[in-house]
């Protein structure tokens, strides 16, 4: 591809080729060959295989799709390519799910109809929008030792300090942005260890499982 600064002196008559007007052709040349590679790294910025990667956050930004913890350039390029088909889902249980995945985490969403764990379960008329996220699959570790939480102090509340709070913050803004507007998500539930009773669903009583334990992560 021919550049300015080698085409630019071309366009100069004989008697101005002379080695200051070269010189001074070039000089100009060099400034428009700058102009043409920022404009063309200008329109790259906007298409995320061709963007450097310290664009990516900005046009993350503008497509609403926060980057996952430890995910790599080309990863994140990839998702934001994919960004309108996402998005199509934006409300529904698939789309939580789905972004959930990206953390490695297992994740199945329960209505309030079929809830078993308090007073209000089943009440339709009052609670029909509520939801809950139960995680699996995820290797979070429990803190067995009581008391060892205080509130306020940076830690996460029944989890242990492997636990990155960078993965908990991404799983509750992933709740909060995909589910539907109407719907009131009560808590994210970590399944730490055993099971939960009523969970997975089953209506047959005493096919749930006494001992489980996991942890609470309010949305």
């Amino acid at each position: 591809m021919t550049t300015y600064r080698d085409y630019y002196p071309t366009l100069f008559p004989a008697w101005l080729r002379g080695e200051n007007g070269e010189a001074w052709a070039t000089a100009w040349g060099v400034l428009l060959d700058g102009l043409a590679d920022s404009t063309t790294n200008a329109v790259k910025c906007r298409v995320p295989r061709e963007a450097p990667a310290d664009a990516l956050a900005y046009i993350g930004s503008e497509r609403n799709l926060n980057r996952v913890p430890l995910e790599t350039n080309d990863q994140y390029r990839a998702r934001l390519e994919d960004a309108w088909e996402a998005w199509s889902y934006a409300g529904t249980d698939r789309a939580i799910v789905d972004q959930l995945e990206l953390l490695g985490l297992t994740a199945v969403c329960v209505r309030n109809n079929q809830w078993v764990w308090d007073s209000n379960s089943g009440n339709v008329a009052n609670y029909w929008a509520r939801f809950w996220v139960v995680l699996s699959g995820h290797g979070w570790g429990a803190d067995d030792t009581w008391g060892a939480d205080t509130w306020g102090d940076g830690g996460l509340w029944g989890l242990d300090s492997t636990v990155s709070a960078d993965d908990v913050a991404y799983a509750r803004d992933v709740v909060r942005k995909w589910k539907s507007a109407h719907a009131q998500c009560v808590n994210l539930i970590a399944i730490l260890d055993g099971g939960l009773w009523g969970y997975p669903i089953d209506d047959t009583w005493g096919s749930g499982t006494w001992g489980g334990e996991a942890a609470y992560v309010a949305v």
